[in-house]
């Protein structure tokens, strides 16, 4: 459910509903889960995010539960009302599966949720029979008050919109009338979200009508404020923007004009998709299949980095200050480096390496794309075999991230990108750099240069490393950002 109109009051009472649980990249190991399989209900403990703005300051210490028609005032503590001192919820759900996910570790899907989507879960626990069970407990008002279900009425032009799960719980959240209590207009039409539609409906005594049911009308403001939860507001119009442009072709005259209310029920659909991904923090250059990088548009997908924006800088720098004719990148990836140089530095013949076969495929494919004219080879960078005088340059863009440092880093990042590129241990951050200039201290030809894209806490330890290995001329710049990201050295 994407509102909090509609959600099922409690738990359980709508077991068609399912969601899914997933977990932060810190517990994104099935070992953290081990044993839950075994069980049938899960307790979660979670915020009611959406009512943050409501409940600070001074809370009143009674509401008025809808189950006594909204007209009585009882003890927030004495009910289940989301407007609380310290805004957190609890439920209990039954577990449908559990799977592990190649991207975001186990997920739990559960049936009778009662949670909006993204709503922040801090804690679950599995139910336990003999002590959370109390059939013979008293309920107070709940056992005082008899909840109704609506008869619900779905026009057929409705109904084949939906799967026939789907509208099993449709009819289901409807029945239990998710109107205000003390709303009770038969003329009024009242609106729900329901997955990626509108539903409108009305209610005359005990039965509920739907009216009209539709996607809701697109428009740039609502999409790009979708992404805010993740993205600074600035990224998350260029991000929107971008997905409008690549994938549907529409240009900034073409939102503003209009068009984007234009779009067939095939790519709204699609539209709808990939505004899901994003949300669940997906980067949006997997998602479209291409980064941009030193004006060109570079095929990727999970199995290579995204190329970032400083590694641009990086191909600058070296393409400004060297006339190489032999030129090896190591650890290629989506082949960024190796492709920008072959294309910038027509002289030069380029090879790139790389350990993966999906990055090498995916490299060689944008080597196709750009007609670039690079050899791709299967290459350990951690096992080079020694070599004498082949390169007038070597650059290379190695997993340079200590474990440590995960903490700091985004969720989409930790949860998509390959951690193969990314990581090292933080016993040993320089185990990339070390190896591959004690390849380059042979490979490469008198006055060969070696450039690194380089982690900035460990800048000066890199550069002390390349001085005991009788390398020259050693220079560390900086990026845009001000922050020490690359350096060359010289060998002699």
């Amino acid at each position: 459910m994407k509102s909090k109109f509609g959600i099922p009051r409690q738990s359980g009472l709508v077991s068609e509903l399912t969601g899914s649980i997933v977990f932060e990249p810190a517990y994104q190991r099935m070992e953290a889960i081990r044993g839950l399989e075994d069980f049938d209900y899960l307790w979660i403990i979670w915020e009611f995010s959406e009512n943050r703005n409501q409940t600070s300051g001074d809370v009143s210490l009674t509401v008025r539960p809808p189950r006594l028609g909204g007209n009585k005032r009882m003890g927030v503590f004495a009910t289940r009302s989301p407007f609380r001192p310290n805004n957190l919820g609890l439920s209990c759900v039954r577990i449908d599966r559990i799977e592990e996910d190649k991207k975001r570790g186990p997920v739990i899907y559960v049936k009778g949720a009662d949670l909006m989507d993204g709503t922040p879960i801090y804690d679950i626990k599995p139910y336990v029979t003999y002590a959370d069970s109390h059939p013979e407990a008293r309920s107070g008002f709940v056992d005082q008050s008899e909840w109704q279900e609506l008869e619900v009425v779905i026009p057929e032009a409705v109904s084949k919109q939906f799967s026939t799960e789907e509208l099993a719980s449709l009819r289901k959240v409807l029945s239990l009338d998710p109107r205000p209590r003390y709303q009770d207009n038969p003329e009024r039409v009242y609106g729900m979200p329901f997955g990626d539609y509108d539903v409108r409906f009305k209610v005359d005594g005990k039965m509920l009508v739907v009216t009209d049911c539709k996607r809701p009308s697109l428009d740039y403001e609502t999409l790009w404020h979708r992404l805010t939860p993740l993205y600074e507001p600035g990224e998350a119009k260029a991000i929107v923007r971008w997905v409008l442009d690549v994938r549907f072709g529409l240009s900034m005259a073409d939102i503003l004009g209009g068009k984007l209310g234009e779009l067939s029920i095939d790519d709204q659909t699609e539209l709808a998709s990939v505004m899901q991904r994003l949300e669940n923090g997906e980067p949006v250059q997997y998602i479209i299949g291409v980064a941009d990088f030193y004006g060109r548009q570079f095929h990727v997908a999970p199995g290579v980095l995204i190329p970032r924006p400083e590694t641009s800088e990086l191909c600058r720098w070296i393409i400004e200050g060297e006339a190489a004719k032999n030129v090896l990148d190591i650890g290629t990836g989506s082949g960024c480096i190796a492709i920008t140089l072959a294309l910038e530095m027509p002289e030069a013949k380029v090879t790139a390496w790389d350990i993966s076969d999906e990055a090498l495929q995916i490299a060689q494919q944008n080597a196709n794309t750009f007609g670039a004219q690079v050899t791709f080879e299967k290459k350990d960078a951690l096992n080079l075999q020694e070599e004498a005088g082949l390169w007038e340059l070597i650059v290379s863009n190695p997993p340079y991230i200590c474990d440590k440092e995960k903490a700091a880093m985004e969720p989409n990042v930790l949860g998509y990108e390959p951690h193969l590129a990314l990581f090292v241990p933080d016993d040993d951050p320089l185990r990339f750099y070390r190896a591959i200039a004690s390849y380059a201290a042979k490979a490469l030809k008198p006055q060969g240069w070696l450039y690194f894209e380089i982690n900035p806490l460990y800048a000066d330890a890199l550069a002390e490393l390349l001085r005991l290995m009788s390398y020259h001329d050693i220079e560390i710049k900086q990026d845009q950002y001000g922050k020490q990201r690359f350096l060359k050295a010289m060998k002699i």
